[in-house]
């Protein structure tokens, strides 16, 4: 469990740890038992979040994220912005080969497009 906003790890009672080498976590037999788990903690206690890990833990992204439902849409927003800023990285990288390309057409102005792409 950790804290929504900071990322801080937090103990069942929703506390930040005094000492940050005293964080633990939580081992279920099953993925079922531990959403079931993190989907109370996280209507029990609105600030926390929960990330499932698979036996690999932090060596691998995790399996879901818990949040309360009130904070589901920020977490959607943000795969929103990661697609447009793909769609903005793929506008830039076609525009630089549009301008090396022109470089190579009008050699007087091979500079200038060489800079800005």
């Amino acid at each position: 469990m950790k804290n929504r906003a900071t990322l801080t790890p937090l103990g069942l009672d929703g506390r930040e740890f005094a000492d940050p080498a005293h964080a633990t976590c939580f081992v279920f037999k099953c993925f079922d038992s531990a959403q079931r788990f993190c989907n109370e903690k996280v209507k029990e206690l609105h600030h926390v979040r929960c990330e499932i890990y698979d036996a690999h833990g932090l060596a691998c992204p995790p399996l879901a994220v818990v949040l309360h439902p009130d904070f589901q849409q920020d977490k959607q927003e943000g795969s929103l912005w990661r697609r447009r800023r793909k769609l903005i990285m793929a506008g830039l990288v076609l525009l630089s080969a549009a301008l090396f390309s022109s470089a190579a057409i009008w050699p007087n102005s091979r500079d200038l497009t060489i800079f800005l792409a």
